[in-house]
């Protein structure tokens, strides 16, 4: 497998596997998040469990280091750019971690919960997604730029 094929098996498996794993996990977690619970306690730490099985999963990616050599300079960009969404993700997983952790807590009257604690750990995740959502959007368009450029060299190789 080439520099670009194995770049783009990663980035598919994170957009295709481990994006929507985690936003159906986002869903449902806030539902519960959101719901009034007077006598009934929610299980949030099956959430946690789920961010850092998303975490993990990203960290898998991360891990798998390209070394794309020097001269194929814009494949190695993209990768730069695909590496820094998943860094941002795994920030967004830390961010979700301690959230949910706080709400599995927050039930508990003993349990050394403070509304600071929980303010702070909503502005920490919205930024954490802030930072996320944009990473994902360098990365969206280094891709379709990629793309463009490819497919002009391979237009050009055509008319020779």
């Amino acid at each position: 497998m080439n520099y670009e094929e194995a770049l783009f098996k990663q980035i598919q498996i994170y957009r295709e596997e481990i994006l929507p794993s985690y936003h159906e996990t986002t869903v449902e977690g806030m539902k519960m998040a959101k719901k009034l619970r007077l006598f009934r306690k929610i299980d949030f730490m099956k959430y946690v469990h789920a961010f850092e099985e998303h975490k993990t999963n990203a960290l898998k990616l991360e891990a798998m280091e390209l070394r794309i050599p020097e001269e194929m300079a814009e494949l190695k960009l993209l990768e730069q750019d695909f590496r820094r969404c998943l860094l941002s993700f795994i920030i967004l997983c830390d961010a979700n971690i301690t959230f949910y952790d706080l709400n599995e807590r927050k039930q508990y009257k003993d349990s050394g919960f403070e509304m600071k604690e929980y303010t702070e750990a909503v502005s920490e995740m919205q930024q954490a997604l802030r930072d996320a959502v944009v990473d994902s959007d360098v990365l969206e368009n280094a891709l379709n730029e990629y793309a463009q450029k490819r497919m002009a060299e391979q237009q050009a190789a055509e008319e020779e």
